[in-house]
């Protein structure tokens, strides 16, 4: 059983890329503690420094669940319509990728108008 180069190289370049984000992580912890203890030498209040702005919104996590719905519902729907007319061999990928479109930007709009009231 040979499997060649291609996944060691494959394995290689996985693991790269994870200690790569491990080895970021952890220096960036590492020279934010670093700075922390350096202002603490100093006498400098900490937590004022790190504190968060009053006026920063969260995520917006509404506008992203009826984003993603409303895509879901527009591929189910693009399938839907491609198969029921048998449009799939002329038009169905414009076609899907347009419902897609449509309907990822009616949920961007509803979770947008869902935010502002709870803004309010």
């Amino acid at each position: 059983m040979q499997y060649g180069f291609g996944v060691l190289f494959e394995t290689i370049n996985y693991l790269a890329f994870f200690a790569a984000v491990t080895f970021s992580y952890f220096y960036y912890m590492k020279f934010r503690n670093q700075e922390r203890m350096s202002l603490i030498e100093r006498g400098v209040d900490v937590s004022e420094i790190y504190k968060k702005p009053e006026g920063k919104k969260n995520f917006p996590w509404i506008t992203l669940a009826f984003f993603i719905m409303f895509v879901g519902i527009g591929i189910a729907l693009s399938i839907f319509v491609s198969i029921a007319n048998d449009l799939h061999k002329q038009i169905g990928v414009p076609l899907g990728f347009a419902i897609c479109l449509i309907s990822g930007s009616i949920g961007l709009l509803i979770g947008r108008k869902k935010e502002k009231k709870e803004d309010q």
